[in-house]
Parts: structure tokens; C-alpha cells; sequence
């Protein structure tokens, strides 16, 4: 029975492994992964991690843009049993250290150079950050810092660790249930420093299918992500919708 996103997205898998999940589209080109696809990404950014010693309850940040691979990567934390802290791209440099600190993240995906930049820059950055995950490699090859590496690299990391330890994502998933956090949301922060919202997978899951009982949505529905997927709705439309209702979500 799923009873977490990540269980959602097994499920998908194995009983509609060929229906497209997400579209992106790319200079012009849409490019598509169905459910099959998803699950090996997230199987392979979980081992990836897990073989960088990301290990039990962390937080893991996740900064910039909505593409797939921000909710590739966030599920795949959830997989891990930690805890993904979506971050917006236009945060100024204050706003990721404070909620680095606040979060005690040591990990954190980026989009860019830009992005890449703004956190090799934070005060103390090389104390407080471990493992910096790069999505776009333009402009990369200037750094010589071991913290760093690539989307792809990670993903290669993973599938080479899942050779070795073919039932451990398996075994990972066993380990998280409904009540585990499955995201921190940040609130604004208009007024004072963010707060994180503490969203757990029941509470995320059942929302989205109150929503679903009301406007009904199948595989055969498109969604085009616009929100910050930081925001909490972003979340219930994009993430948790998405696995219920398998409805195919296009990032442009």
C-alpha cells in the first residue's frame, strides 16, 4: 500500500512503468520520462547520496528553478529518510545561511553557477557545507572544490552502488512511513527570518486528495509547474497530486 511519496512513485512504476510522468521542455524540444524512468532516477540520486555518507535523518537543501530534477531529487531525499529543504532561487545570500543554520544542512543541490556561487560565497561555507550538487555543468570547470558533483556524476555514483547493494533502496523505503517529515517549507519571511513548515507525508497526501475529491485529475490531466516549488501548493499540486493522480506535470 503506498503510504509515502516515494512509495507513490514505486507503485506508479511497477503498474504504469510506460505512462509519462513529466515533460520538460528543453531549447525547444519537449523531453518526457515516464514512471519507470522517475523510480530509477530516484533510486540512483538516493544511492548516490547514500554512497556520499548522506545517511539517516539529515537535511538536504534543494536550490533553484522548477525542473525535474528538483522533484526527482526531493523525493529521492525523501527516500532516504531525510528531509529536503526547498530553498527559492532568488534567496539572497542572508536568507541561505540563515535557514543553512537554522536547518543544520549540510547538503544541498544546485542549479547553476549562479546558484553554485551564492553558496560557495555564505560565510564559513566550507565548514558548514559538505556535498554541493550541480545540475547545469556551463561554467563549472572554473572551481577546484571537492565538494562538489555533478547531477550526472552523482547518478552514475548511484547506479554503480546499486550494483553492489541491489536491495538497499528497497530497504530504505521500508524504513519511512506517513508520519515522517517530508519537507520543510519555508514561509516568506517578510516580516522576520522564514519559518519551516513541517509537512509530513500524511498531512501532504491527504490534502491532495481532498483536493482530487473535489476537481478530479487522471493521467490523461496536464499540469504546467509555475509556483516556486518551495511553496507549499506548488508542493500539493506538482508532488503530491502528481503521484496520486498521475497526471503528467510540464516544466517549461
Amino acid at each position: 500500500m503506498a503510504h509515502t511519496i516515494p512509495h507513490y512513485i514505486k507503485k506508479n512504476a511497477n503498474s504504469f512503468p510506460k505512462d509519462i510522468a513529466i515533460r520538460e521542455k528543453k531549447f525547444g524540444i519537449w523531453k518526457t520520462k515516464d514512471w519507470k524512468q522517475c523510480l530509477e532516477e530516484i533510486q540512483n540520486i538516493t544511492l548516490g547520496l547514500y554512497s556520499k555518507g548522506v545517511i539517516g535523518k539529515n537535511t538536504v537543501a534543494i536550490l533553484g528553478n522548477n525542473t525535474p530534477r528538483w522533484t526527482l531529487a526531493e523525493i529521492a531525499v525523501q527516500s532516504l529518510g531525510s528531509i529536503p529543504l526547498g530553498v527559492y532561487s532568488d534567496a539572497l545570500e542572508s536568507e541561505i545561511t540563515y535557514l543553512i543554520d537554522y536547518s543544520k544542512c549540510r547538503v544541498i543541490f544546485v542549479e547553476d553557477e549562479e546558484q553554485a556561487d551564492k553558496v560557495m560565497s555564505l560565510p564559513g561555507s566550507s565548514s558548514k557545507i559538505d556535498l554541493i550538487i550541480f545540475d547545469e555543468p556551463k561554467g563549472m570547470n572554473k572551481y577546484n572544490d571537492k565538494r562538489l558533483i555533478s547531477y550526472k556524476s552523482l547518478l552514475c555514483l548511484g547506479m554503480e552502488f546499486n550494483k553492489k547493494n541491489p536491495d538497499l533502496f528497497d530497504d530504505l523505503l521500508e524504513k519511512i512511513n506517513e508520519e515522517d517529515t517530508c519537507i520543510f517549507c519555508p514561509t516568506s519571511g517578510t516580516t522576520a527570518n522564514p519559518k519551516l513548515a513541517m509537512i509530513s507525508h500524511r498531512a501532504i497526501l491527504n490534502h491532495a486528495k481532498s483536493y482530487l475529491s473535489a476537481d478530479p485529475k487522471d493521467s490523461s490531466d496536464e499540469y504546467v509547474s509555475v509556483l516556486p516549488m518551495p511553496w507549499i501548493m506548488e508542493q500539493t499540486y506538482a508532488v503530491a497530486k502528481w503521484c496520486i493522480s498521475r497526471m503528467t506535470v510540464n516544466f517549461v
